[in-house]
């Protein structure tokens, strides 16, 4: 049972946030919170295993007429 409890709540971490429009409003705001970045990599890192690899570049400008 504790197991099941743990893995519902790593599961509600991975994808509760970003839930709102308002980019400022804090845990639910239309933004990725740290925390739930840092789950979806150690999901992947330990079920998937992928290791992702941290990026030089945060800023990427793609045409809209590729979308």
């Amino acid at each position: 049972m504790i197991q099941t409890v743990e893995s519902l709540l790593r599961t509600a971490e991975a994808f509760l946030g970003g839930i709102s429009d308002h980019p400022l409003v804090p845990i639910i705001g239309s933004h990725v919170p740290e925390y739930m970045e840092a789950e979806n990599i150690t999901f992947l890192a330990e079920a998937m295993e992928y290791v992702m690899e941290k990026r030089e570049i945060t800023d990427v400008h793609i045409d809209e007429d590729l979308i």
